[in-house]
């Protein structure tokens, strides 16, 4: 049987991927895709992405030794010599690919295991660039302002306040490490903490809790920031090929909330429009909306369908 063990191609590989995406953080597919790598740490090293693109190309570590060592020819007859050679030829880059895939959740974006032992991590690059050019924007209103933004025990700069909830201050912050705008919910000391069915919730309808800290002096949970706007308190009409995809948004999330047990305090309030048409159930009133009280499930989404399709009076939904 015949195997090919030429270590050529691995190295070329190796070195390819590992030169072109320290220097830029995007080998060509990435920038076909809109994609780059990023490190948690802040710059990306030399080291750390080499690192990187050997645990990736693993698998393939006893080949390419091999080959170098007994040369390719010689290696590759040793193995066509030997019927168990192919297996162990063919398995390790497959053992080594099947390797990245244990680590990934959905929670953690699904992060590789080259990701995890590198602390690096695949983002898409046009976000990137757009929250890069808002954190300059709005780091240097803050500094005007008050000279710096203050900083919280976790990786977060907050740049101001938001809003005064029941539920707690809102602060508007940035993570600096992974470049996007976030929420601080800050809490009235011995608040206690978030339940973990609501860390670990990761759907479109709610935000996605980032970190929290409860100490003797620090009581926060931060989420995902998302852009667009709360629900418009007067009646829009929008599109109902629109305000269908909200309602249906919102009638799946109360139904996965009840689930899990993480259902809010309903109200026209909370409800936020991303700038894809997507509607999420926020945890508390959201930044700049106007207080609205309490309603039933049912009635609640009843209202929402009025005010998003222009509904007056007695008009049925």
């Amino acid at each position: 049987m015949s195997v090919n063990v030429d270590p050529i191609p691995v190295l070329v590989s190796l070195l390819y991927y590992a030169l072109t995406e320290c220097r830029t953080g995007v080998s060509l597919g990435k920038r076909l895709f809109g994609l780059r790598v990023v490190s948690v740490q802040g710059e990306r090293t030399w080291a750390q992405m080499f690192k990187r693109t050997l645990v990736f190309f693993g698998g393939n570590a006893f080949n390419v030794v091999a080959a170098l060592l007994f040369g390719p020819n010689r290696f590759a007859q040793f193995a066509a010599d030997h019927v168990w050679m192919p297996i162990v030829v063919s398995a390790g880059p497959m053992l080594g690919l099947a390797a990245q895939l244990v680590p990934m959740r959905r929670r953690n974006g699904f992060m590789g295991l080259h990701d995890w032992l590198t602390g690096t991590r695949v983002v898409q690059r046009q976000r990137d660039e757009l929250r890069r050019r808002d954190e300059t924007a709005v780091t240097g209103a803050v500094d005007m302002a008050s000279g710096q933004g203050r900083r919280t025990p976790g990786p977060f700069t907050v740049l101001g306040e938001l809003a005064e909830t029941a539920s707690g201050t809102i602060l508007n912050a940035f993570d600096p490490v992974l470049k996007r705008r976030v929420w601080i919910l800050e809490h009235a000391l011995g608040a206690p903490e978030t339940s973990r069915a609501r860390r670990e919730v990761d759907r479109i309808g709610r935000l996605h809790w980032l970190a929290g800290q409860r100490t003797s002096d620090e009581c926060w949970d931060a989420f995902e920031a998302p852009e667009g706007a709360p629900l418009d308190p007067k009646p829009s009409s929008v599109p109902w090929s629109r305000a269908r995809l909200w309602l249906a948004d919102l009638a799946a999330e109360l139904v996965a909330a009840e689930q899990d047990g993480t259902t809010p305090v309903l109200a026209l309030d909370r409800v936020w429009v991303r700038p894809d048409g997507r509607a999420v159930l926020l945890d508390w009133p959201a930044p700049g909306a106007a207080i609205a009280p309490a309603l039933p499930a049912a009635s609640w989404l009843e209202q929402v369908g009025r005010l998003a399709m222009g509904y007056e009076g007695a008009t049925p939904v």
